[in-house]
């Protein structure tokens, strides 16, 4: 996000110094708009794939007789993140 802040900052001092005319600025704020969507989609991404091997490796390690095989485990930590991105409000500012 830091590199993407700096971006920002360069393109606003660019438009204010005249470098860059309204409609670059703007399209080129839409391109760091798109690449700060692509980063959070990401994230989003790497954070459910690790909570989906935490509820796996618990079930498979830790309590192996609450599931009759991995592939039972691995569909249980599948649909409870499910559950829980759709559960969870996250709408705040």
């Amino acid at each position: 996000y830091e590199r993407l802040s700096e971006r920002v900052n360069e393109i606003v001092e660019e438009w204010e110094q005249g470098d860059r005319s309204d409609p670059e600025a703007v399209e080129a704020l839409r391109e760091v708009e798109e690449s700060v969507i692509e980063v959070d989609e990401q994230a989003g991404e790497q954070n459910r794939a690790r909570a989906e091997f935490a509820i796996f490796t618990h079930l498979t390690e830790e309590t192996p007789d609450a599931v009759d095989s991995e592939e039972q485990a691995q569909a249980v930590a599948e649909n409870l993140v499910g559950e829980f991105d759709d559960r969870v409000d996250r709408s705040y500012p």
